[in-house]
């Protein structure tokens, strides 16, 4: 078509128009088959080029982001933001218990924990101590005799069963108690409780996984004792809803017991008499 001379022809994209060859390519705009055309065709518009999308950083940095950057600056994403809308939503209508709340309900669980295993283990832990008796005394007869570290075997038995009947016995206070009420009997009387923050009340699953984080803390010989110290004490700078690290995979927080919870049930108020 190189050799057609110049001038307008019918469109072969569109046999109902007709459209100027200038001897190489269609050039301008169509017009119909029938009208009578121009002599110079009329250049085809320009064509509308969309404009980029303004970026983020132009329209200036977002609330949230801005919330987490801190002293690390200017970062893409920050790495721990606090959405402190969802954060009062979610605490709505209740008041995070203090750290010396719950240090004080915890001491009063351990006391009774102590006192239960005292009634339940009573009978192996005198056993174990009679197993023990025959090395104390020889050892007392002749303290520079080697006896090495070995303990009598039933010794060794009555360790392990003492160990895993106060497992239970913690177990049976805590867990049932913390699935009823959110309460323990130490948190009873300091007038906290554990509640779920994402859902709508205490199950078995949560109430046990807290309660493991805690048991396998002390586990952890020899520096158990460190680590439940380290446990108890994150909720002194945790934030913003004060967890010790055993509320931190369940999701739980502890918090105060409302006022209309603490008033007995069937209880009802009361109004002032009109002293007229």
């Amino acid at each position: 078509m190189t050799d057609i001379e110049p001038g307008w022809y019918r469109d072969p994209a569109a046999p109902e128009t007709q459209r100027y060859w200038d001897g190489e390519q269609w050039v301008g705009k169509p017009v119909d088959i029938n009208a009578t055309p121009p002599t110079t065709p009329e250049p085809l518009p320009e064509p509308v080029v969309e404009p980029e999308p303004v970026r983020r950083e132009a329209a200036g940095p977002d609330p949230a982001m801005a919330a987490g950057r801190g002293s690390l600056g200017d970062t893409r994403m920050p790495l721990f933001a606090i959405d402190q809308k969802k954060v009062d939503r979610l605490l709505e209508g209740k008041t995070l218990a203090h750290p010396g709340q719950r240090l004080v309900a915890r001491i009063i669980d351990i006391i009774v924990v102590l006192l239960l295993n005292a009634v339940v283990n009573g009978w192996f832990i005198y056993q174990y101590f009679d197993a023990l008796m025959p090395t104390v005394r020889r050892i007392m007869a002749d303290p520079n005799a080697d006896y090495g570290t070995e303990l009598p075997t039933r010794a060794y038995q009555l360790q392990y069963t003492i160990l895993f009947i106060a497992i239970l016995v913690w177990f049976a206070y805590e867990i049932p108690s913390t699935v009823k009420s959110g309460q323990t009997l130490g948190k009873r009387i300091m007038g906290i409780k554990a509640v779920p923050i994402y859902a709508e009340r205490m199950r078995w699953g949560l109430a046990i996984s807290r309660w493991s984080l805690m048991m396998l803390s002390l586990a952890c010989c020899p520096i158990g004792f460190v680590a439940a110290l380290i446990d108890g004490l994150w909720c002194l700078y945790d934030k913003p809803f004060r967890q010790c690290l055993h509320d931190k995979n369940p999701g739980t927080m502890v918090i105060q017991v409302p006022h209309d919870e603490l008033r007995p049930k069937g209880a009802t108020h009361v109004p002032p008499t009109d002293p007229r």
